[in-house]
């Protein structure tokens, strides 16, 4: 008889009702010790905005599709200094992931459409429409195909 063990790699930061977790990349709780705070510069960030936790068992509640679209955009800002994130918020909108970036700029991304493609529109409208305009800028809503509204202050 043979036993395999495995361990589970930090993939990600979750917070929620006050409280970090260290979390696998499937989306499993490593409760084993508590977040370091410089570990929030090394791993993404992702904040429960919904009032109830999405913690059971120590495994989250949520569809692994979200987990999938954060990677992927994480993957992609990472070669832009100008997408540099601090931190994704899940909430109750159905297909959306919110996206904090290090310059302040939130934006709404749909799990639904190409996070590649949604980056790029995000540059664009950043460079072409924002321009140095961003402390008058509330938002970007990213998720409705080509449109992209601007929310201002």
């Amino acid at each position: 008889m043979s036993v395999d063990i495995e361990e589970r790699p930090y993939a990600f930061i979750w917070q929620e009702q006050g409280t970090s977790y260290y979390s696998d990349s499937k989306g499993f709780i490593i409760r084993d010790s508590q977040v370091n705070p410089e570990d929030f510069s090394k791993f993404p960030v992702i904040e429960n905005q919904t009032p109830d936790s999405l913690i059971e068992n120590d495994y989250l509640k949520i569809d692994p599709s979200y987990l999938t679209f954060i990677f992927a955009v994480k993957s992609v800002a990472e070669k832009n200094p100008e997408t540099a994130i601090a931190k994704f918020m899940v909430s109750q909108e159905l297909n959306t992931i919110k996206v904090q970036f290090q310059d302040g700029l939130l934006a709404y991304f749909s799990i639904k459409d190409d996070a590649t493609k949604q980056i790029d529109k995000f540059l664009i409208v950043k460079k072409e429409k924002i321009k140095d305009n961003l402390s008058k800028i509330n938002y970007v809503d990213l998720r409705y195909g080509d449109k992209v509204y601007i929310g201002n202050k």
